[in-house]
C-alpha cells in the first residue's frame, strides 16, 4: 500500500489530497498495531480515526483514474451487443410461429 501511495505522489493526475488520505490510514494503521501492544485502549482510538480515512481513500484514487482517462470503457460496442443478445434470446424463448 505505501507503494501506490509513493506512486501517486509522483503521479500527476491525482491530487496531493488524495495521497494524504492514502498516508494518514496507513501510518495511523501502523502506528495502531505498535502503540496497541504497549497501549491496547489508544490503538482502539487510532484505528477508530483511520477507519473513516479508508472508506475516502478508494474513492478517491477512482476519481483520480477517471480524470487521468485510465478507465476508458467502450460502451457502444457493448450496448450493440447486448442489443444482438436480446434480439437472439428472444427468438429463441419466443420464436416466430408459422400460420398454416
Amino acid at each position: 500500500m505505501v507503494y501506490s501511495v509513493v506512486t501517486i505522489l509522483r503521479v500527476k493526475n491525482f491530487s496531493q489530497t488524495t495521497a494524504c488520505v492514502g498516508i494518514a490510514p496507513h501510518g495511523l494503521d501502523l502506528a495502531h498495531f505498535i502503540i496497541g501492544m504497549i497501549l491496547p485502549g489508544t490503538g482502539v482510538i487510532l484505528i477508530a480515526i483511520a477507519g473513516p480515512l479508508y472508506l475516502v481513500w478508494p474513492p478517491s484514487v477512482g476519481l483520480g483514474l477517471s480524470n487521468s482517462g485510465a478507465l476508458q470503457i467502450p460502451t457502444a460496442g457493448i450496448v450493440q451487443q447486448s442489443r444482438q443478445l436480446a434480439r437472439g434470446a428472444q427468438e429463441f424463448l419466443f420464436p416466430p410461429q408459422q400460420l398454416f
